[in-house]
């Protein structure tokens, strides 16, 4: 009987358990859907975000794939679902970069670097990119397609002579248009319909510390057939050439088919994006301050770390005790809590004026109690029996200027406290002195005035001291922008420096397809007129030469046109800046940039290429200082006689170009007086028109046809005869193929 009930308790247990399981099977997909489903709905609103959505939805980079053996090339990428859009990379019967872009059935481009390797090794492959080594010496490529184009990125591993690289491009069914200056624009549209096609996008460079420069150009010339041109690219050599320069340097132009219409970072020239995300603002903005003739002291603060460097060329360095290095007004700046502080030395600064200027975001606000040192010479000991000038917000709330003479005592420009400062909030001081007054402004107005003073009477003691003041007192707060000047500047020159640039561009690489239907007339009446920086061109139409000399070592002048004519310094001395008394390179007696190059008046000169690039018409400019008597009684800027720019003892310009015979003429006066002056002439096949300073002093009417390429082309000498000389500096020099 117990068996029997054994048995019937185990099957109506096994029915049961089996029962469960058939029940479990059935409710299971249920179950987990409805535990799934909160999550299911969240990630669909997720998805659905316009960013989310926008980005899961974007188109995809096509993936590199080995071609067939059958193929011209190496790799190929394609979407699957654009059969129009394709990228071609690599020759495989020479391994050469050669790429072809195809944008539909009848519009392709197909590009090539030229002056390459010609013995190149087969590209490697890095995940979706193709890297070609050694194109050139310390030169490589790479290709990386994209959704809709293709990824260049010309790779420079060590310091070049040449800051241009030139490509073969031939395009098939579409060709660039002009711009309004006549040049090539880098957009192409198709050949039949009008229609955009594709462009080149503006191009940019970095350093390996991620050092960047929007100064990158294209210069596009046609070669043969509407299809067959050459792209340059062109970098700023200044930027190559900087010896904060870490390598290596990458410089990135791009193809692509871009037809939307949202904002893009673009080119920003004078403005700033003071905006954020989505929500741009682009606003003229301020500058980084200049360094002139004034300039004793000029610290831009851009550095990442240690020393501030003192960019007005008299090596005023700044020496950081703690600071920390954080955003500024205008790149980087340094950070000053207490106990911190810059010193640096104080040469070149004077006793008898002074201007002491910077942009200053404070921790704290203006009515705190509590001193905050800006500038000052003195560490605070025998304050009454010395030489100082100090810059300080006081516990008063006063903002205080003081100048120190021994005998006068404290002399103080001091406006009443008012709400000059807000925590976290730039704000531009400036102080000014000299026998006749002291002044103090705030955000370019005058807040202070004082009647005439006594200077300081001897050299101003001890070294500088950024970010410190009276009484022990420290900055706390950022710094940014630091200029002392060996001159009261005046009010115009302050509000200058406190103000916004006058004007600002903003260029887009976006296409904007819409079009203009209205226009809004606008009128001004011209208040003077802005001037550039002497090196900045304001066309490069027809320029083929320029040396801007701001090279700081070697014999080699750079052209930075990117025609690489570039000039061989000859019986001067090269191993450094200003390592000479009158002979080489030299930063301390520049007019623009980092360098100019001196003469010594004897046997020092540049030889330049035969050939410069000009035909039937040329122009031919140059900053030129004299620095005494000139050997032979000419100052040779340019010669021999075939192009010739001198400057006889008498003051004039003497201008000279060669067709069947001589054409030489002299203009104007006041060449010879140890200042700096513009110098040069154009000609346009017919009259030769001679510059002093950007005004015409004189022409010439010249019959025949230009000699253009001759031997012994110079600077600073007449060729082959040495019967003359340049006694001077010359500085940034130009070379035009037009009038």
């Amino acid at each position: 009987m117990k068996k029997k009930l054994q048995i019937i308790t185990t099957k109506l247990y096994t029915k049961i358990k089996y029962c469960i399981k058939y029940l479990w099977y059935l409710l299971k997909p249920k179950l987990i859907l409805l535990v799934l489903l909160p999550f299911a709905v969240a990630a669909l609103s997720w998805f659905s975000y316009p960013y989310v959505k926008k980005y899961v939805q974007a188109p995809r980079a096509p993936r590199l794939q080995a071609e067939p053996s059958a193929s011209r090339y190496l790799y190929a990428a394609s979407p699957k679902t654009a059969e129009s859009f394709g990228v071609y990379i690599g020759e495989k019967s020479t391994n050469s970069p050669k790429v072809e872009v195809s944008f539909g059935q009848a519009t392709k481009v197909a590009f090539a670097m030229t002056n390459i390797n010609p013995n190149m090794e087969k590209p490697t492959k890095e995940g979706n990119k193709l890297v070609f080594a050694n194109v050139r010496n310390q030169v490589d490529l790479t290709y990386e397609p994209l959704s809709n184009g293709v990824k260049e990125e010309i790779v420079v591993k060590a310091p070049q002579e040449d800051n241009a690289f030139t490509f073969d491009l031939n395009s098939q069914g579409a060709i660039p248009k002009k711009d309004f200056n006549g040049v090539f624009s880098p957009f192409f549209y198709n050949t039949t319909t009008g229609a955009y096609v594709f462009h080149l996008a503006k191009p940019y460079a970095y350093d390996k510390k991620g050092e960047r420069t929007d100064n990158v150009a294209y210069k596009i010339k046609r070669t043969g057939t509407d299809a067959e041109y050459q792209v340059t690219v062109v970098v700023d050599q200044d930027w190559l050439l900087d010896p904060k320069r870490v390598y290596p340097v990458a410089i990135d132009p791009t193809i692509v088919h871009d037809t939307t219409a949202e904002f893009s970072p673009g080119q920003l020239n004078r403005v700033t994006d003071t905006g954020s995300g989505a929500s741009p603002s682009i606003e003229t903005y301020y500058q980084e301050l200049p360094a002139d003739i004034n300039t004793v002291g000029l610290w831009h603060m851009n550095e990442a770390s240690g020393n501030a460097l003192d960019s007005s060329g008299n090596g005023n360095t700044g020496t950081a005790t703690g600071t920390t290095v954080v955003a500024g007004k205008l790149g980087k700046a340094r950070s000053f809590v207490t106990n911190d502080y810059i010193t640096h030395p104080t040469t070149g600064i004077t006793p008898a004026a002074a201007t002491i200027e910077m942009w200053v975001k404070p921790n704290w606000n203006w009515n705190d109690g509590v001193a905050h040192g800006l500038w000052q010479n003195n560490n605070n000991t025998n304050v009454n029996q010395a030489n100082w000038v100090s810059l300080f917000k006081w516990s008063s709330n006063n903002l205080y200027f003081r100048v120190v003479n021994p005998s006068a005592g404290i002399q103080d420009c001091a406006p009443m406290a008012t709400n000059y400062f807000n925590a976290g909030q730039w704000t531009h001081v400036a102080a000014a002195y000299n026998s006749s007054g002291m002044w103090l402004y705030v955000n370019g107005s005058l807040v202070c005035s004082t009647g005439a003073i006594t200077v300081p009477n001897a050299a101003l003691d001890t070294n500088g001291r950024i970010g410190f003041g009276h009484q022990n007192s420290f900055g706390n707060g950022v710094i940014d922008e630091v200029r002392i000047s060996n001159t009261a500047r005046t009010a115009e020159e302050i509000k200058l420096d406190a103000s916004r640039r006058p004007y600002s561009v903003y260029t887009s690489d976006v296409i904007d397809m819409a079009n203009v239907s209205t226009w809004n007339p606008l009128t001004w009446t011209e208040l003077g007129v802005n001037t550039g920086d002497g090196e900045t061109v304001a066309s490069s139409t027809g320029l083929v030469a320029q040396w801007k000399f701001n090279e700081t070592s070697g014999i080699t002048a750079s052209d930075s046109s990117g025609n690489s004519k570039n000039g061989t310094l000859t019986n001067m001395t090269t191993t450094g800046q200003d390592t000479s008394v009158n002979s080489g390179w030299t930063a301390n007696n520049k007019r623009w940039g980092t360098g100019a190059v001196m003469f010594d008046n004897s046997d020092d000169y540049i030889s330049l290429p035969n050939d410069l690039g000009y035909t039937t018409q040329v122009s031919a400019f140059a900053w030129f200082k004299s620095t005494g008597s000139p050997k032979g009684s000419y100052h040779i800027i340019f010669g021999p006689q075939e192009l010739e720019i001198s400057v006889p003892t008498t003051g004039e310009i003497r201008t000279g170009v060669y067709t069947t015979s001589r054409f030489v003429s002299n203009h104007g006066s006041g060449l010879n007086d140890g200042n700096w002056h513009y110098v040069g002439f154009t000609f346009d096949g017919s009259t030769k028109k001679s510059y002093i300073d950007g005004k015409y002093v004189g022409e010439q009417a010249v019959t025949g046809t230009l000699m253009y390429s001759f031997a012994n082309r110079m600077i600073g000498r007449f060729g082959t005869d040495t019967t003359y000389a340049l006694n001077g500096i010359i500085d940034s020099t130009t070379i035009y193929s037009r009038a």
